[in-house]
């Protein structure tokens, strides 16, 4: 799959349980447009259109919001995206196994569907981007890039439960971990921003928003990952649970009477800060907690104990601690939680510089290319005082990474068309 000189474009689909995100790249990486669509303020359904006698579905709405993307991005372009588009990236957030970026054929697609039952938060809604996509552009190539595959690395002991191995291999039950597409991104630029001074072996990558994780990246590699079978375990997040001990949740299911599915959904969407604090918002909860919010005092408290606990485990599993990396909506702009962090790791040589923590755009960063093709090192930040290992910000940039991989995927599938020649 070779380009020509004018299909040179990439789009690329990054769909969240609640929002989608597409962009268009000219290769090798430099964006044209990017367009964010929360489901929430989608346009209602009309007679039209078909309007539905029962809520519309979240798979739906994906849908919909494909269609739309697809429509602002050749708005902005002021183009059709078909003529030069020479590939379709999908962010997939549950790959299980897959190592490397693969062509949405009907068995892959197969694969995300039966691994749904894993994420069905996000795989269900990226397969009907999917499908839109495929049927808007239904003779441009489709790949699927796994959040899983970056921990495909991980050693076995790190990869199973205290399972009946019987169990595990019938059920596929692994601790896969996610997040792993802006893990390699962040990994990516960390070494190319200190190249020249000599790349951090063992890294610790807290990838914090709504879902948050942390990863233990050493010599380039994941080694591990908070989440587990799903990414409801680990850390506490804006409302979900994190670790949990199975027998809590027997039990809660047995005396509040749940199903499986009422404790799925009772576990995603009204446990972790939401659960203990009422809000999910960490700025809210910061701004009460100062108020003298006692829940909110308790939230943030375990909030923070929960990330010094496993930011311990991950140092543990690289065998020490080179550098911090800070991604996702609350490690790129939530000060005290680094702050919070980065001092209860002053044992491992972190330090924070606290001027630049509070205003990280007085950082340095790294230059821009000169062909002004960055690959977003320029906006890296940063944040350690003086003699304190490396401590960065790194804005999370899954599409970039996602591009990459197409680039990557274009040239591995040409070379073995020419080999086979």
């Amino acid at each position: 799959m070779q380009p020509s000189d004018k299909q040179d474009k990439v789009i690329v689909f990054n769909y969240g349980s609640s929002s989608l995100k597409a962009a268009v790249f000219q290769l090798p990486v430099a964006r044209l447009c990017t367009f964010k669509l929360e489901l929430k303020d989608l346009p209602l359904l009309n007679e039209e259109e078909g309007a539905p006698t029962q809520e519309e579905t979240r798979e739906g709405k994906a849908h919909r919001a494909t269609v739309l993307c697809l429509k602002e991005l050749e708005k902005q372009l002021n183009m059709p995206l078909k003529a030069d588009t020479c590939l379709v990236a999908h962010r997939i957030v549950h790959g299980g196994t897959n190592s490397r970026p693969l062509p949405l054929d009907d068995r892959v697609k197969d694969q995300i569907r039966e691994l749904s039952e894993f994420a069905p938060l996000h795989n269900p809604g990226s397969l009907a981007v999917v499908q839109a996509a495929q049927a808007a552009l239904p003779t441009i190539p489709h790949i699927a890039c796994f959040d899983t595959a970056f921990h495909q690395t991980k050693a076995a002991e790190a990869r199973y439960y205290g399972l009946p191995i019987r169990l595990t291999r019938k059920l596929g039950i692994e601790r896969y971990g996610f997040h792993g597409i802006n893990a390699a991104h962040v990994t990516s630029e960390i070494q190319e921003f200190t190249r020249q001074q000599g790349c951090p072996a063992r890294l610790l990558i807290c990838h914090l928003g709504a879902g948050a994780s942390l990863t233990a990246v050493k010599d380039g590699e994941s080694v591990d990952n908070t989440m587990g079978f799903t990414p409801l375990d680990g850390l506490i997040m804006n409302s979900r649970v994190g670790s949990i001990d199975p027998g809590a949740l027997l039990y809660i299911m047995t005396k509040e009477n749940l199903s499986p599915a009422q404790a799925e959904a009772f576990l995603n969407h009204d446990c972790g800060l939401k659960g203990l604090s009422g809000t999910s918002d960490l700025r809210e909860l910061l701004l009460k907690e100062a108020a003298g919010d006692k829940d909110c005092r308790l939230a943030w408290q375990v909030y923070c104990y929960r990330l010094k606990l496993m930011a311990g485990a991950m140092i543990a599993a690289m065998g020490g601690l080179d550098a911090v990396a800070f991604t996702g909506g609350i490690g790129e702009n939530s000060p005290p939680v680094r702050r919070s962090l980065i001092n209860d790791l002053a044992y491992m040589g972190a330090r924070l510089n606290h001027e630049l923590n509070e205003n990280p755009s007085a950082s340095n960063s790294a230059p821009a290319k000169p062909n002004g093709t960055s690959t977003g090192a320029a906006r890296l930040k940063c944040i350690e005082a003086p003699n304190s290992i490396p401590i960065f910000i790194v804005p999370a940039d899954e599409e970039l990474a996602m591009v990459k991989m197409a680039s990557q995927f274009i040239k591995s599938t040409s070379a073995q068309r020419g080999s086979s020649k």
